[in-house]
């Protein structure tokens, strides 16, 4: 078990070492894990956090056009459990993304959750991903399925 008033950065990275999940420790205490998708995870003591974050590249999202990208951004925040997208500023006439998952650090929890609580955050971030290549037409399948509810 880990407690997680006592968490430091070099238990996290020893933890997920343990599991034979690749991650380094940089200047400022941030852990960058490298495998399946790179997540970082920040230990935030003075807001009694640690926060789980990762970016989407504007190139990953090229499938979605600036103009309905508020309408993909709600669409994959409430389709999502672990984690909130936000928009950064735009770049090449699309918006990067910030995910991110934050959890109190109060109590204990075990090895295993950590591992599960990356893995479920790098889950939902590449089939976030996966939604962008086809947005257009599942924008298209629920408006199609919003016509059909209003005339019935």
């Amino acid at each position: 078990m880990i407690n997680l008033k006592d968490i430091t950065s070099e238990l996290i990275s020893l933890k997920l070492s343990k599991y034979f999940i690749e991650n380094e420790v940089d200047d400022e205490g941030d852990i960058a894990i490298s495998d399946t998708y790179r997540v970082y995870i920040r230990i935030m003591p003075e807001d009694k956090m640690l926060r789980f974050y990762s970016f989407i590249s504007p190139e990953q999202v090229s499938g979605v056009v600036e103009d309905k990208f508020d309408i993909f951004l709600n669409y994959i925040n409430g389709a999502n459990y672990y984690v909130k997208f936000s928009k950064l500023k735009i770049m090449d006439n699309i918006s990067p993304l910030l995910c991110e998952h934050v959890m109190s650090i109060e109590g204990e929890v075990s090895d295993e959750f950590i591992i599960k609580t990356i893995r479920a955050i790098q889950k939902e971030i590449l089939k976030s991903i996966g939604v962008s290549v086809k947005f257009e037409s599942v924008l298209a399948g629920y408006n199609h399925a919003m016509e059909n509810h209003k005339s019935a």
